[in-house]
């Protein structure tokens, strides 16, 4: 530990290693991560154990913030993620938890903000010693800058943002100032949740339920209309996350597959699969036709009964996997597809016989059987049958999962089965 002067106190004395970012959410992130691991955007090819930290505090100012670290934590945070209570009633704390973490943010991104925008250097230098002699117990001009939190949930599917969003808003955590010449404020965001501290204006304007006073009571629903901050926030999530695919994506998949069972268990698993379905959304409406009744086929697939939990969460990746590798096929192999397919329907209904066709990508071996059985069991067990064909013939060094369609246009409203070998 080096000896330096606490940038709380001002004292010289000597500095602890103070994390920037919590310390609990750094350990909420590693735990529910699907590789183990954290990923730093400012060196995003190194794994970390930990979150970022620097000396700045003394061990007395260490203290102090760990108390409304706690607070938050036990009171808020993990009850949040352990039960998804996101009403509570608060006291100060509160406040002073989110004073600590926008001020934090403040002093490690000051030098950045004033090189690029010096009129605002005025309005930050008097929010910092406002807000660090409110910290130290020594005034209490605090009252005049707003504090907000804010819960985040799963987007509607409806609603166009860019790749990586969903990932960013709910695995990420990240903290700035914000702002331009004629506005800022800080910004810092958890994994579900962001705080907002105001700087100059000191108002926000279209912020409901989200403002915290000196004790209240978190309410839901929660709603911004604020275009700015819309705009910085789906540009910080477009930055980060381009950066941390473009440097690391090889290393996590490595990780990955050192352990998939630790990813099938995590949250990034359970976030990644809305995050593809997101995407999707984006390239359904120019497949053709055929390819794209099958992606549909696919996302809507019921999970099988009496699979345990394990075998659900393979089935589901499995199910990404094969969506994916037909969505993202290059033209003229997704123009084959639906030739096949639409020849296949054309010749059974016609011939009034049974038809079938097959096709491949680097990811799948597919096929689609035209089935015209009586029964959904007759249906089934057909589907079973040209499996195990399909597998017979399938070399064993051959990892690709095979996905097969049964189409029986005598069983509507329900005429598809779907059988997977993963």
């Amino acid at each position: 530990m080096a000896v330096g002067k606490c940038a709380l106190c001002n004292q010289v004395k000597e500095l602890q290693m103070s994390h920037i970012i919590p310390n609990f959410v750094g350990k909420y992130l590693k735990a529910t991560s699907g590789t183990g691991y954290l990923v730093d955007i400012v060196n995003p090819n190194t794994r970390r154990q930990d979150s970022h930290k620097i000396p700045l505090l003394c061990e007395d100012c260490e203290g102090l913030f760990s108390r409304y670290e706690s607070y938050f934590a036990e009171g808020v945070f993990h009850p949040f993620f352990k039960n998804g209570i996101s009403t509570f009633d608060y006291d100060d704390n509160l406040k002073k938890f989110i004073i600590s973490l926008s001020w934090r943010i403040l002093k490690v991104s000051y030098d950045d903000f004033i090189r690029d925008y010096p009129k605002m250097q005025s309005y930050i230098d008097k929010a910092e010693e406002d807000w660090r002699e409110y910290l130290l117990g020594i005034s209490n001009k605090i009252n005049i800058y707003e504090n907000h939190l804010m819960f985040l949930d799963y987007i509607d599917k409806n609603v166009t943002l860019p790749d990586g969003f969903q990932w960013y808003s709910l695995r990420a955590a990240d903290g700035s100032l914000v702002g331009n010449n004629d506005h800022v404020y800080t910004c810092i965001k958890f994994p579900w949740m962001f705080f907002v501290t105001t700087i100059h204006p000191r108002k926000k304007n279209g912020w409901n339920n989200t403002k915290i006073e000196d004790v209240g009571k978190i309410l839901s629903p929660q709603i911004i209309d604020d275009v700015g901050f819309g705009d910085f926030y789906v540009q910080r999530a477009v930055m980060v996350m381009s950066i941390l695919r473009d440097a690391s994506a090889d290393r996590v998949i490595r990780d990955i597959s050192k352990n998939p069972d630790r990813f099938l268990s995590s949250k990034s698993f359970e976030v990644s699969l809305i995050e593809s379905k997101r995407k999707r959304e984006k390239v359904k409406p120019s497949l053709p036709n055929g390819v794209r009744e099958l992606v549909e086929i696919i996302e809507r697939s019921l999970e099988p009964v009496g699979l345990d939990e394990d075998k659900k969460k393979l089935i589901s990746y499995a199910q990404r996997s094969i969506a994916d590798s037909l969505t993202y096929v290059e033209k003229p192999i997704l123009e084959d597809i639906d030739k096949k397919i639409l020849h296949a329907l054309t010749l059974s209904g016609s011939t009034k016989k049974n038809t079938q066709c097959y096709f491949e990508t680097n990811e799948i071996i597919s096929g689609l059987l035209v089935d015209l059985s009586e029964s959904k069991q007759e249906q089934q067990e057909k589907l079973k049958e040209e499996l195990e064909i399909v597998l017979k013939g399938k070399k064993p060094e051959d990892n690709r999962i095979v996905v097969l369609f049964s189409f029986n246009p005598k069983l509507m409203p329900m005429p598809y089965e779907t059988l997977y070998y993963i």
